[in-house]
């Protein structure tokens, strides 16, 4: 939903909880950058409460998920935030 995702005073806020039709609302950002190698950094904040976690991940540029894995670089799932989870992938590796 657009509404869930603004940007203001140089931060990107990203918006999770229960719409006005008790549906799911969230957003997240993508790329058209692909980048093999190389390094990715991040900088989050998770405000405390129930629901979504909030996580930082590469999604595999072929979109053919768990197939080709993800790369997770933290995920929050704590509903007071007070931990996160390390880097893991999923998936497995498939040949060209």
């Amino acid at each position: 939903m657009p509404s869930a995702v603004t940007v203001a005073d140089g931060s990107l806020r990203i918006t999770g909880g229960n719409g006005s039709a008790g549906r799911d609302v969230s957003g997240g950002l993508a790329s058209l950058l692909h980048q093999q190698y190389g390094r990715w950094e991040a900088r989050f904040r998770v405000d405390p409460g129930a629901g979504y976690s909030a996580v930082v991940l590469l999604w595999p540029q072929s979109q053919k998920w768990p197939d080709d894995g993800e790369i997770d670089m933290i995920e929050v799932q704590d509903g007071t935030r007070g931990s996160a989870t390390r880097p893991s992938t999923t998936g497995r590796r498939t040949t060209p």
